[in-house]
């Protein structure tokens, strides 16, 4: 499970970088770093619960990241910096990543 999280993640990434490119100037600097840098943490975040003892810690740091990510997504949909579209997409995609560190934080629980 753990190894399709991951791709899920670098998936999201590679779709969404784009995406921060065109996001106007203004924006770009400041919310579209923002998006960009909890992104990449997401993702750092998981590859260190995967080869990492402290598991929970870094699973913990990245349900954080998807949080924010949540936020911060919402707030470029409201600036309609986003579309619609994009908008669901990214909900979506990170909606099925938070399931999955929930379902392998629940699962590290019941496991010990």
């Amino acid at each position: 499970m753990d190894v399709k999280v991951i791709k899920d993640i670098e998936s999201l990434i590679n779709w969404f970088l784009p995406i921060v490119t065109k996001f106007p100037r203004n924006y770009r600097y400041t919310l579209g770093n923002k998006i960009e840098e909890h992104l990449y943490s997401l993702l750092e975040d998981i590859i260190q619960a995967q080869y990492s003892k402290k598991k929970n810690h870094f699973l913990q740091k990245a349900n954080l990241s998807v949080e924010m990510l949540r936020h911060f997504i919402r707030i470029s949909f409201k600036q309609k910096i986003t579309s619609s579209k994009q908008y669901e997409a990214f909900a979506k995609q990170l909606n099925e990543i938070g399931s999955q560190i929930g379902g392998w934080k629940k699962e590290r629980e019941i496991n010990g």
